[in-house]
């Protein structure tokens, strides 16, 4: 991800990269001769020696909190890979580190600039399906493949739950609303080596109830996809069948095509930031947005460990 946001920022205009660091040195030397940039294999030093604004951090999740505060204390405005902490307790900390320092926090929670994901959300907010009553998504597929096993530890990446579906957490939030509790099952502490699981029930505020699954056991490719119901049709995307979204109405069935991206998600959700930053207005996912996913995930974690229904503060 390091790579993509770093090729993203090379086609923004208002924005460039300077520096890159990496605890791997050859890693950060390749990057840098790649884009004609400084490298570092100690955040102390780029913080030490390089003058710039916005700190990019592409990083395992674990990591994330102790490099906010580092950046943050350096008064550098701070993007961060989702999801925000490994804990509610870690992005609670982060966002008041960041407030305190007075930087902007910015998590990339990219499905929203999906094209077909945001489409969808414009149909709901349109009105133009009535009131929602369900919506179901599916995201997964084979387990991660990494330099390191940290994807396999829990503790430092909180499976399938936290790393993966975090982003229809995050979505779902954006386009329905709060979510009041949670309810999940899945493998988490069962044992199965580079295999996980999980099926999460969500219980929105406007009462509207949501199915999230989330897998590291699909064989076959990458599978994500989605299916809105509301009290006047539906609307449904699956990125395996097509790649357009498909709506039912009793009126008859329609197929809508988003415009082909010119430039990818990643670089649309990162230009985002930057020009929130220069017009100085809050970033499209504001603090409290990747917090309130990071509680979605966490409930859902404690769910399918006492197997009760858990209430997301």
């Amino acid at each position: 991800m390091g790579q993509t946001h770093a090729r993203s920022y090379e086609s923004i205009k208002n924005a460039s990269l300077v520096a890159v660091c990496d605890m791997n040195g050859e890693a950060a030397k390749a990057l840098a001769e790649k884009y004609g940039i400084k490298a570092y294999d100690s955040v102390a030093e780029l913080l030490a020696e390089c003058d710039f604004d916005v700190a990019d951090i592409c990083t395992p999740t674990f990591t994330h909190l102790d490099l906010i505060k580092q950046v943050a204390a350096a008064k550098k405005h701070v993007v961060c890979e989702k999801p925000l902490a490994i804990s509610v307790a870690e992005a609670e900390e982060a966002v008041r580190v960041c407030k305190e320092n007075d930087v902007v926090l910015f998590t990339a929670h990219v499905l929203r600039w999906f094209p077909e994901f945001a489409a969808i959300t414009r149909a709901v907010r349109s009105g133009s399906l009535g009131d929602i009553v369900t919506v179901r998504t599916t995201r997964g597929g084979g387990y991660p493949s990494s330099a390191s096993t940290w994807f396999g530890d829990f503790s430092r990446s909180g499976g399938v739950i936290l790393d993966l579906i975090v982003h229809d957490f995050d979505w779902l939030r954006d386009t329905l609303g709060d979510v009041k509790s949670v309810y999940a099952r899945g493998l988490v502490d069962k044992g199965y080596e580079k295999m996980d699981y999980a099926l999460v029930t969500l219980n929105f505020k406007s009462g509207a109830i949501g199915h999230v699954e989330g897998s590291w056991m699909r064989p076959g490719g990458f599978v994500a996809g989605v299916k809105v119901c509301g009290t006047k049709g539906m609307i449904e995307h699956n990125n395996v069948r097509a790649t357009s979204v498909r709506i039912c109405k009793k009126e008859g069935n329609s197929v809508m095509t988003p415009n082909p991206a010119v430039y990818t998600p990643y670089r649309k959700e990162l230009k985002s930031f930057i020009d929130a930053l220069e017009a100085g207005i809050d970033p499209a996912v504001k603090p409290e947005d990747a917090l309130a996913a990071v509680k979605i995930a966490c409930a859902a974690i404690e769910s399918v460990k006492t197997g009760k229904v858990v209430e997301v503060k």
